[in-house]
Parts: structure tokens; C-alpha cells; sequence
């Protein structure tokens, strides 16, 4: 039986990992001849949403990698957008160092399964990206531009293949009871503008950013708030439920919208101010009347329930989004904190219009053909 331990950023409350981590692992656990253990940051969080005991949860630390890595027989690097620097130079050196420790030191194989790759803004990320391109065997990337990156640091072509993110293939369970929400509704995923100070680990880079960004912060939010403001002030019978994609970082920023809103809206404003799994997501957004998107897993699992979208386009993984999904012309640009409301407002007036079709249904099929082939060339291939 092969041993494959996955090391990814999983447990820290982002829907869009733990998502993707769901789409693995059900996969995964069909192959009776692999076994799978995963590093997780909050252990119980990903026992509720993977709830299989035959799944190794450990506690993502030094100890338990060193105790799991020199054990299994494949090491796992996994998705979403784990090779970046754009919100930590520390990012690509910390991935490096596991890939290293697991290729170099344990002679482990090691495969980049459903990750994407960039934005690539600093010598030490470029640096260390190009140094584990001999230590890695085989790389299944989520789009093109991810691709184009491995290749320019001197990953080998012939051992890349590429798909589109794997949470397009998220499988829901039908028999959950969810709670439900009065109708019609608009979902609002947001998040903070930031300003990355890409010297500083994450955390610190993401508290500094808050408190120094001053005016380029309080103007997007600013921006926000008229959005909010004007989507409840075209229809009094609409309400907007906001959710948090990833609680600790998305959550401040939606009471702040709250807080300032005027008396007749702030009711029509809600807030899931609670961890929810890409299931429940899902079974929301499937009885709203539209979808206001900025993080790129709401809009991805958005796409599943085929309902109107309006992307608010804050990097290049949402940019792609659109390319594939064909939904340029329901979208928005942050390319400032001085983004254009009207033109987001137009965008949703188009959306929810009664004539508008969903376009995007056929290509959400062959995306999830693609990436179902894909899938299973890699693990016939890599993992059997």
C-alpha cells in the first residue's frame, strides 16, 4: 500500500482549501491501494469537514512532519495558490524546505498536485521556486500562467500538466440540513484590501497592513460600503448575506460595512459571522439571486449552482476565472482602492436581468471533464 502524506493549507478556515482538500481526499479514498495522511493546522476543524476515520489528520508541526514524512512514500504539496510571495516572501522558502527535507534528506518522491502557482515579486521566491524544480518529480498545475511560472524556473515541461482548480468538481452532500435564509437574497464575499509588506511572514504582514495602509483602506472599504448600500437601495425587498470565506480575515471588515450602513438597510444586511464548509456555501447560494464575489473559491463554488455572478477582480487567479468562464463583461477591476461602484452596479443590473442567461453552464462541464481526466492520468501515473 502506498503512504502519500499531503502537506497543503488546510485547517486555518479558509472554505476555498478546506475545499480543495475535500475534492482530494474524496478521491483519493477510492483508491484502496493508497493510504493518506494529511498535516493540517487545526485538526478537529478538518475531522468535521473531512469526517473519515480512515484519514491520518496530524497537527501540522516540525515534529509530526519529520514523524510522516520519513514514513510515506509520496509527498504531497497541494493546492490552492501556495507558491506566491505576494503576500509573504516567506511563503515559497517554507514550501521549499519541506520539499527538500521530503526529497533530499528522506528520498521521498515528491508531486505539486492541484496548486497554483505566482505572483512571483521577489528574488528569494523566485530563487528558492527554481530551486525545487530538481526536486520534484511531476506537477499538476490549476491554469496556464501557473505553468508558464514552473517553466521559467527551469521545472521540466514534460513533467507539468495542467487543469483548472479542483474545487470545480466539489461533490455536495445533498442530505445536509442546512439553515435557510428568507428570499431573494445577494451572497457578498468579500475581502480586505491589502497592501502586502511581503518581508514579514502572513500574519504580521496582514496586521501591519491594516494598521499603515490608513487612507488606501479606508477608501476601499468606503467603495464597499456604496456597493452594499446601493445593491439594498435598488430592490427594499432584497437582502445581502455576507460570508466571511475566510473568518479571520474577511469578518471585521463586513461588520464594518454593517456598522455604517444607514437604519432602513443595516437589517437587510446579514452576516454569517461563523465558519461554514463549501457545502453549506453552496446550499445558500443556490437560492440567491445573484453572487458578488471578490475571494475566487465563492465564485468558483458560486459557478456550481449556476446562478448570476459578479466578479470583482482583485489578482490574477480571479482574472483567469473570468478568461475560462467567459464572464468579462460582468466584471470589475481593483486595480486601486478607487474602484469603479457604478460600473459593479451595472455589472449586477446586467446580471440579475430576466433575460440573462447563465453562459457559463457548457464550460463548466468541460472544466470538470478536464479536470476529472486529469486527476486520474495523474494518480494512475504518479501514485499506483
Amino acid at each position: 500500500m502506498k503512504k502519500v502524506l499531503f502537506s497543503a493549507f488546510i485547517g486555518a478556515g479558509n472554505i476555498g482549501d478546506e475545499a480543495i482538500a475535500e475534492v482530494l481526499v474524496d478521491k483519493f479514498k477510492k483508491e484502496s491501494s493508497i493510504q493518506i495522511s494529511i498535516l493540517s493546522k487545526n485538526i478537529q476543524r478538518t475531522e468535521k469537514i473531512l469526517s473519515d476515520p480512515k484519514i491520518k489528520i496530524l497537527k501540522q508541526s516540525i515534529l509530526s512532519f519529520f514523524n510522516e514524512v520519513r514514513r510515506c512514500d509520496i509527498f504531497v504539496l497541494s493546492g490552492g495558490g501556495l507558491l506566491q510571495d505576494g503576500s509573504s516572501a516567506l511563503n515559497i522558502p517554507f514550501y521549499f524546505l519541506q520539499v527538500f527535507l521530503a526529497r533530499a534528506v528522506f528520498k521521498k518522491k515528491v508531486i505539486l498536485l492541484c496548486i497554483g502557482v505566482g505572483p512571483i515579486k521577489t528574488f528569494l521566491g523566485s530563487f528558492f521556486l527554481r530551486s525545487m524544480a530538481p526536486l520534484t518529480e511531476y506537477s499538476l498545475v490549476r491554469d496556464k500562467e501557473s505553468e508558464q511560472l514552473l517553466i521559467e524556473h527551469k521545472f521540466n515541461p514534460k513533467s507539468i500538466d495542467v487543469a483548472y482548480d479542483i474545487v470545480f468538481n466539489f461533490q455536495n452532500s445533498p442530505d445536509k440540513n442546512w439553515k435557510t435564509y428568507k428570499q431573494p437574497y445577494v451572497l457578498f464575499c468579500p475581502r480586505d484590501w491589502f497592501f502586502s509588506k511581503s518581508f514579514l511572514p502572513v500574519k504580521l504582514s496582514l496586521k501591519f497592513s491594516r494598521a499603515y495602509q490608513g487612507s488606501s483602506l479606508i477608501k476601499y472599504r468606503e467603495n464597499l460600503l456604496k456597493l452594499v448600500s446601493n445593491v439594498l437601495e435598488l430592490d427594499k425587498k432584497t437582502t445581502i448575506i455576507g460570508i466571511p470565506f475566510f473568518l479571520s480575515q474577511d469578518i471585521d471588515l463586513l461588520f464594518w460595512i454593517k456598522d455604517r450602513l444607514n437604519k432602513d438597510q443595516v437589517e437587510r444586511f446579514l452576516i454569517i459571522d461563523r465558519e461554514i464548509s463549501a457545502g453549506e456555501y453552496i446550499s445558500i447560494a443556490k437560492k440567491s439571486k445573484c453572487i458578488i464575489g471578490i475571494r475566487l473559491h465563492s465564485l468558483i463554488l458560486g459557478a456550481l449552482t449556476l446562478k448570476p455572478m459578479v466578479p470583482i477582480v482583485y489578482s490574477d487567479k480571479v482574472s483567469n476565472f473570468i478568461k475560462y468562464m467567459k464572464l468579462g463583461s460582468s466584471s470589475t477591476y481593483l486595480e486601486n482602492p478607487n474602484f469603479d461602484v457604478d460600473h459593479v452596479i451595472k455589472c449586477y443590473k446586467r446580471a440579475i436581468a430576466p433575460a440573462q442567461d447563465i453562459k457559463y453552464s457548457s464550460f463548466l462541464k468541460q472544466i470538470q471533464k478536464t479536470n476529472e481526466k486529469s486527476l486520474d492520468t495523474a494518480i494512475k501515473k504518479h501514485f499506483l
